[in-house]
Parts: C-alpha cells; sequence; structure tokens
C-alpha cells in the first residue's frame, strides 16, 4: 500500500504500480514508469519485494537486475519502502 502512495504522489495522481499489504509480493517482474521533474527524464521502476522471503530467489534477483541493466542513464536514488512499525530483522539484514 506505501509503494501506492508514492508512485500516486511522483505521478501525480496516476496509481499505477500494485499495492498489497500482504509481506508476500503481488508482482514477479519489474514495471516501468516514465516521468519528467524539472525537464528530466526519470525513470520510476517498482520491482519484486526483496523483503519477501518466501519468493526471494534466483528469478526474482535476475529480474531486478535485469531492470538495473536497463537503466542507460545510471540510478539517481534507491527507495525502499517499509510499513512503519513492521522493520523486521530480516529487512535490516537486507539492506
Amino acid at each position: 500500500m506505501y509503494n501506492s502512495l508514492l508512485d500516486y504522489s511522483l505521478l501525480g495522481g496516476e496509481d499505477i504500480f500494485e499495492a498489497s499489504n500482504d509481506p508476500n509480493s503481488v508482482m514477479k517482474y519489474a514495471k516501468v514508469a516514465k516521468l519528467t521533474i524539472d525537464g528530466c527524464p526519470y525513470n520510476l521502476i517498482d520491482t519484486p519485494g526483496v523483503f519477501d522471503t518466501v519468493a526471494l530467489g534466483p528469478q526474482t534477483l535476475a529480474e531486478i537486475a535485469h531492470v538495473i541493466g536497463e537503466c542507460s542513464y545510471g540510478i539517481q536514488a534507491i527507495i525502499f519502502v517499509l510499513e512503519a512499525g513492521r522493520f523486521t530483522k530480516e529487512q535490516e539484514a537486507v539492506i
């Protein structure tokens, strides 16, 4: 749900990414939204969850690596969206 609020804010009211309160990922593939801020183009990328201990495996990591490789201008920022009050030891280990 929180990533939905983030993309909604950054994309000016568009809600294009899937969201769920379920701790398991709702998506298997990365999704890209193009946006422009002050005339500069950006790609906002939503990936499968890196904190999903059930789904995090070689396929998920390969999908994330693939989408990073598609970032021709490089990466400007990485934002981890976490639910407040639900930061686990597993999440801390990943970060």
